[in-house]
């Protein structure tokens, strides 16, 4: 769970955001056999939730290359305006969302092969880690 502090664009309303209780997500490391792939689809939703929330758009409700381009996008260059190279902090910034979210695609879903689709505990560790900071960052938004 994410705590959003006071924003002006919140009416001065303080937010939380995520799954469950703030160790959800990590509770799939303290089992006998480890869930990689929950950890990667807990924290997704929880950074998905923060996205949409810092977003306040109706019309978006899901994190994707279109909302980060069309949405997201716009509000970081305004954001850094004041840098002279400004579209590329932006550019880069997004890149790295947007692989992170291609990433732990495939583990937020089922699999129709009769295959475990489960990610290994190394990916799932970074991808949380990295997901957790993106949380981060959009909650400062």
């Amino acid at each position: 769970m994410v705590r959003l502090g006071n924003n002006s664009s919140l009416r001065g309303s303080t937010l939380y955001c995520g799954v469950g209780s703030p160790p959800e997500g990590l509770a799939h490391l303290k089992i006998v056999h480890p869930s990689g792939k929950g950890l990667i689809r807990e924290v997704f939703e929880a950074t998905e939730s923060t996205y949409l929330v810092v977003l306040a758009n109706p019309r978006v409700n899901n994190l994707n290359e279109g909302t980060l381009e069309n949405d997201l996008k716009p509000k970081l260059l305004a954001r850094y305006a004041s840098y002279t190279d400004a579209g590329d902090k932006v550019e880069r910034l997004l890149t790295q969302f947007r692989h992170w979210a291609k990433t732990a695609h495939p583990f937020r879903h089922g699999t129709a092969e009769e295959q475990e689709h489960e990610a290994p505990i190394d990916i799932a560790v970074l991808m949380a880690r990295e997901g957790m900071a993106f949380i981060r960052y959009l909650a400062a938004l």
